[in-house]
């Protein structure tokens, strides 16, 4: 009831810095669960329970690892000590040291501070003012200045990550590897947690992937929960109460992928039937806000409902309520509104007397109410003490909504909430808001799960919001290529700004396309963004459609191919020799030496280096071939010369011409009929294939679109 009368809406999911604390005891929560769960499974008393715990654990000590590390003495030199696991931890806890996922320990900023770290304090700062000034001006329509200040943010960018390249390469004054694990290890970690907290709070997918750890799960969540309050939740919300078999169910979902054992379902179902009804709803609820709306709908209806409406009035104070909402509320009340926000850039000082101002107040103010109405419910379940599991094995996990993660980012889709709340697809600003209500339940859990990790780090409580993840980008549409990292999707909104028009991300160098001929770029990213398009507003596409556009073009290309349009070749840059490492026969220089040997007597020399050259893909794919190649040459001049170079050769797959004698006298004769023309369209519509196959066609690999009948 406490906690019910005093209800902070900036509290709700997470807790104040100071009610984080250190919690690296394995010994205290294992003597904790292990009793709980013995107690449960012989239906002993917790006292009784408790007394054989101890007993076994005097008679089965528990072997304490012994760990090596480098430790600075006095005189700042390094030596190497030993000592156990418990001892090392507990000594670094004493000392107030930070201690990373690394195990590499930190003296406290408190005590003295890094250089380094006030160096990137002071560039993430500009660079978040170079960001928002990019927002602005992008906005504004001015589009130099947007520019301006993307490359600056871009620029800073770089400037903080190149600290963590020093630190891995030796070739500078700044090398220290440890750091560099301390920071690839964290990001990590902070990426990991986020993918699993979305898997968990969106899809109800935990990573149970074996019988100890789903049973470990079970008993650590069951034996935090408060009994008074979650007895208040259930009776306050009328919740449902799920059965042992209910909650098997939704375990058996995230386990299924993983393990197969009677025995130990058995033990499962056993231990679920002994909990009371306040720990199943532990069990099935906690972290998990999917499994909550399957036996809620009403309840989780109503929550989002009341954090997706979008409200004209209902403010008496619209500049308050929108400027000291808690984290999060603003964004997503940018995302309800987008219709109304489109393109402009929003400054809440001056929509003071605009009605703007009152339905984003109003909205905002919507928007807490409900967090407030079911604030107990929220604190109860999603405020845990327990993380999700197995977070340091995910990149084995199969996930249901993260689509796509990175070092330090995680991606998730809200389709499934959309759907559920709209009975099917919806692309308007109402299944925005919905998608983003839920975004921010589950990144506001994520926040909390992550100042649990800085605060297990003994980073100050003063200093734990700065470890954080934000909600950068909204994509109506998001397309994945079976090629790692690259991706297309259509970007609506990011961090809070809605764009006039929606813009396409693309991320991946084969589908950027920078090196091929700017209209065939185009191709490809018109392609893309039509998909997208299409999808939003009509909800499929013919993909027999793409197919003959695809065919199309690369019959436009065959024949530009063979009437000596040099247009559609790859470039490249010859150098200067002394630029290579390696001396001028084993490097590239060599292309350029062959050409003049070869073939200046007869097309002309481009003159000195550096040169640009353009790359002929070669059907000459071994010995056989290139003979009966050079018996086709009538020049004998060329003739003897290329015999002479392709002597020890087993294969020429690629003739490099120098561009300006390919502009003037095209492709030299005597390879005219041994270019390689599919090579040279697949080099040139390679991302247009990756989009065919991302939206369900997958062609013969030695195999043109227009080959196979379209």
């Amino acid at each position: 009831m406490d906690i019910e009368n005093k209800i902070d809406p900036n509290f709700i999911f997470k807790n104040r810095p100071e009610e984080y604390h250190v919690s690296l005891s394995p010994l205290k929560d294992y003597f904790t669960q292990a009793g709980f769960f013995l107690g449960k499974m012989l239906g002993v008393n917790q006292e009784q329970a408790n007394k054989y715990i101890s007993r076994a654990i005097k008679e089965n000590k528990g072997r304490n690892p012994i760990v090596k590390f480098n430790k600075k003495n006095e005189y700042g030199d390094m030596e190497v000590e030993t000592d156990t696991l418990t001892n090392y931890i507990k000594e670094t806890v004493n000392n107030g040291e930070v201690m990373v996922p690394s195990f590499t320990t930190y003296i406290h900023p408190t005590k003295k501070k890094s250089l380094h770290a006030e160096f990137l304090q002071v560039n993430i700062k500009k660079r978040k003012e170079d960001k928002e000034n990019a927002f602005k001006y992008k906005q504004l329509g001015d589009d130099a200045k947007a520019l301006y200040y993307n490359t600056m943010q871009k620029i800073r960018k770089i400037f903080n990550n190149s600290l963590s390249g020093a630190y891995a390469s030796k070739s500078t004054i700044l090398c220290n590897p440890s750091a560099h694990y301390t920071l690839t290890s964290m990001t990590r970690c902070v990426a990991s947690i986020g993918n699993m907290t979305s898997e968990s709070m969106v899809a109800g997918n935990k990573y149970f992937k074996d019988p100890e750890v789903t049973i470990n799960y079970i008993i650590a969540i069951s034996s935090h929960i408060g009994k008074l309050g979650g007895t208040r939740v259930i009776d306050k919300y009328k919740i449902h109460i799920p059965t042992p078999e209910e909650v098997f169910d939704a375990i058996m979902y995230s386990s299924r992928n993983y393990w197969r054992d009677e025995d130990k379902e058995q033990i499962i179902m056993t231990l679920l039937r002994s909990l009371d009804d306040v720990e199943l709803c532990s069990v099935l609820y906690s972290n998990d806000f999917w499994h909550f709306m399957k036996y809620n709908d009403a309840i989780a209806r109503d929550i989002v409902t009341g954090m997706s409406a979008k409200l004209y009035t209902g403010s008496n104070d619209p500049l308050t309520d929108i400027k000291k909402a808690p984290e999060g509320v603003a964004n997503l009340v940018h995302h309800i509104c987008m219709d109304e926000i489109k393109g402009k850039k929003i400054n809440y000082d001056e929509l003071v007397g605009n009605p703007l101002l009152m339905l984003l107040g109003s909205t905002a103010k919507g928007i807490v109410d409900t967090m407030i109405k079911y604030g107990l419910f929220f604190k109860i379940f999603y405020t845990t003490e327990i993380m999700p599991t197995s977070i340091a094995y995910i990149k084995d996990m199969l996930r249901d909504t993260i689509v796509l993660s990175d070092t330090d980012s995680t991606c998730g889709s809200y389709d499934k909430w959309v759907e559920w709340y709209f009975g099917g697809p919806n692309f308007t600003a109402g299944g925005t808001g919905v998608a983003a209500a839920v975004m921010t339940i589950n990144t506001q859990v994520m926040d909390h799960h992550l100042k649990i990790f800085a605060r297990n780090m003994n980073i100050d409580k003063s200093l734990v919001e700065l470890l954080k993840m934000k909600n950068e980008f909204y994509w109506s549409v998001f397309v994945a290529t079976n090629v790692s990292k690259h991706y297309f999707a259509d970007t609506e909104i990011q961090e809070g700004n809605v764009f006039k028009e929606s813009e396409l991300e693309l991320k991946g160098v084969h589908l950027i396309a920078s090196s091929i001929r700017p209209d065939l770029a185009k191709f490809s990213h018109d392609m893309m963004t039509e998909i997208t398009g299409r999808i939003k507003t009509e909800g499929k596409i013919s993909l027999r459609e793409y197919l003959v556009r695809v065919a199309d073009k690369e019959r436009e290309l065959i024949k530009a191919v063979k009437s000596g349009d040099v247009t559609v070749y790859k470039t490249e840059t010859i150098k200067d020799e002394k630029t290579y490492k390696n001396d001028g026969n084993s490097s590239p220089y060599r292309y350029y030496t062959f050409w003049q040997d070869v073939f200046a007597d007869k097309y002309g020399t481009p003159g000195g280096t550096p040169i640009q050259i353009i790359k002929v893909p070669l059907r000459l794919p071994n010995k056989s071939a290139i003979r009966a190649f050079l018996e086709t040459i009538e020049d004998t001049h060329i003739k003897n010369k290329l015999t002479q170079h392709l002597e020890n050769k087993t294969d020429m797959k690629v003739l490099r011409v120098p561009a300006l004698i390919s502009e003037e006298k095209g492709i030299p004769e005597e390879f005219v009929d041994y270019i390689d023309v599919n090579k040279i369209v697949e080099e040139n519509l390679k991302a247009v294939y990756y989009v065919l196959e991302a939206i369900g066609f997958y062609r013969k690999e030695d195999l043109l679109v227009s080959e196979l009948g379209y």
